[in-house]
């Protein structure tokens, strides 16, 4: 995503265990997004990550 000046994001645990990374240009609205569309988005992967684990 970086290539293509989209943003990336690397959500970690505590343990510093990488529980989302975003690969396929998931934020390449970001610059359109509010803040708390972007919060939620974050929200919504972190939650999605922690019930796979």
């Amino acid at each position: 995503p970086i290539k293509k000046g989209i943003p990336a994001a690397v959500v970690l645990s505590p343990n510093n265990e990488v529980l989302y990374a975003t690969r396929a240009g998931e934020l390449a609205d970001a610059r359109r997004m509010s803040e708390s569309g972007i919060y939620d988005f974050l929200r919504k992967v972190t939650q999605t990550a922690k019930a796979k684990r």
